[in-house]
């Protein structure tokens, strides 16, 4: 008989909420888990450095909502381990600071399951960084205590000497303590911190959502209930916390408090999230599509083993030639096959798809548009008669085949791949849209103005949409969301994903 086999836990800090905050060995354990097991505080954008087929499992817990008990949360551990998963416990923060992973980590031990702990960066020190509070500094604090401002609710005493810590420390930190904050200034002054030492209030830190007040201790608990102040927030208490107005960087880039959505699908919106998130905007992730590959592949193969009989191959997507390519390997097998075939591609990122694969571009036009495409073969002598493969989506787009068969070319269009419309969509985008608190949505493609269109109508948004302000790729993007009566403030003056955030960036700081 097989022996069992046993899987393993590993208990990974994700960092206070910025996802590029964890580590490369948190992104690693997150890339070979079979489950996954993330709190409220762990940004769910981590999620998608997970397997296809990995098992993601919610036990998000706040001050009123549990979803999962933490003794359910234990119990869950071991469940998946004993049936051999590899499990990724992804926590917000350290896990061991004051993270519940050491509960964990005793539960997990005690029914001898192996289990590791991946530190993160803990909250305690980064949120404060990044609102320009140093926690310590040569001659003005040389001492730091990290307490919590919510103790287990079952202690008959609490642990935490108030009295004792007010003099003993220069900056103190408190997690978790916005609801008790009035008491525990009171006893903090108690023990003899003064009144007027400076205290701050930092919600949703390392985030765009980061929100901040600063007071002196005997009024900022007022302060936050007057602002609405809840969790997550940090409390710094100290010196250190009048350096924030010359040290404070976060919040002072150009796109700092906007909220761009984005409506690409996820796996390909990377490289306009990052460029975003790092000039400080909240990106909503809000995809409308899907990208599919075609119904049937019969007719493809069929082309690609007459693949030597065509003069041109036009590629006006990465998606068309992705699809075309990966279904030409396992046809053709050999790159060899396509030779004396010239492609055209519009667009950078295709170009670069189809020469990483050692294929020359022989035409590209001077404006990634279809329109400059079919103006830069107009000017050919030679195209009557040439055989053109044009790779596309099931919905025909802006590129017109009939223009290259006035010029006397045979064209076959080649569906290679789908774009099929969402039937469920991210409800806090919904939100934020019937609120009015998105700044600007993009549009990369007509497909996504047409779903967008079918999502506000489905969802009763259609009123606003004249309102909503938009941002297209590219001339037939804008033409489509203009028929639809968007207000597109402005379009990529080169359409591709750099071109996009240029625009936005531009837009939004005008």
């Amino acid at each position: 008989m097989a022996e069992k086999k046993i899987g393993k836990v590993y208990l990974v800090g994700s960092g206070p909420g910025d996802d590029e905050l964890i580590t490369l060995k948190g992104i690693k354990r997150i890339q070979q888990a079979d489950v996954i097991v993330y709190d409220w505080l762990a940004n769910n954008r981590l999620l998608r450095h997970s397997k296809k087929n990995a098992e993601i499992i919610y036990v998000g817990k706040r001050i009123g909502h549990h979803t999962f008990k933490q003794k359910e949360i234990n119990e869950l551990l071991v469940e998946k381990a004993s049936a051999g998963s590899v499990v990724t416990r992804l926590k917000g923060g350290d896990p061991f600071v004051f993270g519940r992973g050491g509960e964990e980590a005793l539960y997990i031990k005690k029914h001898n399951i192996p289990y590791e702990v991946v530190p993160g960066v803990t909250s305690a020190i980064s949120v404060p960084s990044y609102a320009g509070i140093p926690v310590t500094l040569r001659g003005l604090s040389s001492s730091v205590a990290i307490v919590t401002g919510h103790e287990d609710p079952k202690k008959k005493f609490s642990q935490v000497k108030w009295a004792k810590i007010a003099d003993s420390v220069d900056t103190l930190i408190i997690l978790m303590g916005v609801a008790n904050l009035s008491r525990i200034a009171k006893e903090l002054i108690k023990g003899g911190l003064s009144p007027d030492k400076d205290a701050a209030l930092i919600q949703w830190g390392s985030t765009p959502s980061q929100k901040i007040i600063t007071g002196k201790l005997h009024g900022i608990s007022e302060q936050a209930d007057k602002e609405g102040f809840t969790s997550p927030s940090v409390i710094v208490i100290g010196d250190v916390v009048g350096l924030r107005e010359k040290l404070n960087w976060f919040e002072c880039k150009p796109l700092f408090g906007k909220k761009v959505m984005i409506t690409r699908p996820e796996e390909q919106a990377d490289e306009i999230t990052q460029n975003l998130v790092n000039e400080g905007a909240e990106v909503v992730s809000f995809p409308l599509i899907k990208i599919m590959p075609p119904n049937t592949w019969k007719e493809i193969d069929e082309r690609i083993k007459q693949i030597k009989t065509y003069d041109w191959m036009v590629f006006t997507s990465v998606n068309g030639a992705r699809y075309f390519f990966q279904r030409f390997f396992k046809v053709a097998g050999d790159i060899r096959n396509i030779s004396g075939v010239k492609i055209s591609a519009i667009g950078s990122a295709t170009e670069k798809m189809i020469n990483d694969l050692h294929l020359n571009v022989s035409m590209k036009p001077e404006k990634y548009t279809s329109q400059s495409l079919i103006e830069s073969f107009s000017k050919m002598r030679n195209i009557r008669g040439k055989k053109f493969l044009l790779p596309r989506a099931q919905i025909a787009g802006a590129f017109r085949s009939d223009e290259l068969r006035k010029m006397g070319a045979v064209v076959d269009d080649l569906i290679c791949y789908r774009t099929v419309p969402l039937r469920q969509y991210n409800s806090d985008g919904i939100e934020l849209l019937k609120d009015g608190g998105i700044d600007a949505v993009t549009f990369t493609s007509s497909s996504t103005v047409h779903s967008f269109v079918k999502m506000a109508e489905k969802n009763e948004l259609t009123a606003g949409i004249a309102e909503l302000p938009a941002v297209s790729i590219g001339p037939e993007t804008t033409k489509t969301a203009r028929e639809y009566g968007f207000n597109v403030k402005k379009e990529a003056g080169i359409s591709n994903m750099n071109g996009l955030f240029t625009a936005v960036k531009e837009f939004l700081i005008e």
